[in-house]
């Protein structure tokens, strides 16, 4: 071990052992990489455990998944829910949406559609594209696993996602996903829904990009006016509707 490394230890020890949260995570969680016996992980799992009881986010993660996978103890899915709960009660986003897609894909032993939507739409009231994904597939989901069919709802969060590109998400998949539905819709339903969108933006102006209210015309800055005719006629020939 490097002197560096030593020291970094050394010092990490020292703020665990006061009671740092975050010391007794970052610690925790490297001697549960490196841990080559039950005891070394039961070591590592004490530390991570002690941040977690100070609503340490990553520390109450961490736990969700060594339960969820039965990594130095025995598999528990209610105890991981438990704890993945409790990381999403912190507010980060990422912890939301990761809670909710575990709720909605059964990992804790059943699918749960509401508990799901309830953890997407916190973590979209953060603007993450993600979320707002996920929720155009809830409300326009044909298959019958969500609630029942919105599609003003769906075509807004999937318009939603596909005005972020971030990193690690797809816009192009939710604008297809999204066009894919306006084939249920009518000119007047796409006009409702783009105004719902319109409302969101207004409403979450701080948590949204700038380069959102020029993807979205400046909806923010320059509302629209109602669409003509001519524009009605428009949508309605790209979507094969009637105006």
């Amino acid at each position: 071990m490097s002197k560096r490394r030593e020291r970094a230890e050394k010092k990490y020890r020292q703020d665990a052992e006061r009671g740092d949260p975050v010391a007794q995570f970052n610690l925790g969680h490297a001697y549960y990489l490196d841990a080559e016996t039950t005891q070394d992980c039961a070591e590592a799992l004490d530390l991570i455990r002690k941040a977690a009881e100070q609503n340490h986010a990553s520390a109450l993660a961490q736990l969700g998944y060594v339960y969820l996978l039965g990594n130095g103890v025995a598999a528990d899915p209610t105890e991981s829910k438990s704890w993945f709960l409790k990381a999403a009660e912190q507010g980060r986003p990422h912890d939301q949406f990761q809670y909710a897609t575990m709720c909605w894909n059964g990992d804790f032993g059943s699918h749960d559609a509401d508990e799901a939507n309830v953890w997407w739409l916190k973590a979209a009231e953060h603007g993450m594209p993600e979320a707002h994904h996920a929720l155009g597939g809830f409300y326009a989901d044909p298959w019958g696993t969500g609630p029942k069919r919105d599609l003003l709802k769906g075509y807004m969060w999937y318009t939603l996602a596909a005005l972020q590109d971030v990193p690690g998400h797809s816009p192009q998949a939710s604008r297809t996903a999204r066009d894919e539905i306006t084939e249920d819709m009518t000119p007047e339903q796409i006009v409702e829904a783009e105004d719902h969108v319109q409302s969101w933006l207004e409403e979450h102006s701080d948590v949204m990009s700038d380069g959102l209210v020029t993807n979205w015309r400046k909806r923010i800055a320059e509302p629209l006016e109602p669409l003509t005719p001519e524009e009605l006629e428009e949508i309605a020939r790209r979507y094969g509707r009637d105006p």
